[in-house]
C-alpha cells in the first residue's frame, strides 16, 4: 500500500504474504490511481520507505520514478553519527548508591 503524507492511500497491489515488499515496489507506485504532479527542482516529490527496501533494487526504481527517496538503513548500516552514543551509561554512580545503601543499612542495623 502507497499512502500520501497525511495517510490517505494513493496505492495497492495484492500480492501473497512471502513476497517481499521491496520486490512490489515498481508495481506498487505504477499502480497509483491519481495524476501525479510532475515533480521539479523547486518542488521534489519525496519517497519514505522503511529500512526493508535497503537494497540496490529499490534505490533503482525510486530514481526511475524521479523521486527523491528517503529509505532508513538496515539493521548494521546505521551511519557512525547515530551508532555512537552520547552520553555513557551511569552505572558507576547506582553502584556507589548501592554500596552506600548497604553501609548504611549495616550500620543501622548495628545500632
Amino acid at each position: 500500500m502507497l499512502v500520501d503524507g497525511q495517510g490517505g492511500p494513493l496505492a495497492i497491489v495484492v500480492a501473497p504474504a512471502n513476497v517481499n515488499d521491496h520486490v512490489l515496489l515498481k508495481e506498487t507506485i505504477e499502480a497509483i490511481v491519481v495524476k501525479r504532479p510532475r515533480p521539479t527542482e523547486k518542488e521534489p516529490q519525496h519517497l519514505c520507505l522503511d529500512a526493508g527496501y535497503d537494497n540496490q533494487m529499490s534505490r533503482e526504481t525510486v530514481k526511475e520514478h524521479h523521486y527523491q527517496g528517503h529509505i532508513r538503513p538496515a539493521r548494521g548500516k546505521e551511519s557512525a553519527r547515530k551508532s555512537k552514543k552520547k552520553y555513557p551509561p551511569r552505572r558507576s554512580r547506582s553502584r556507589k548508591n548501592i554500596k552506600l545503601a548497604l553501609e548504611m543499612s549495616r550500620v543501622a542495623g548495628a545500632l
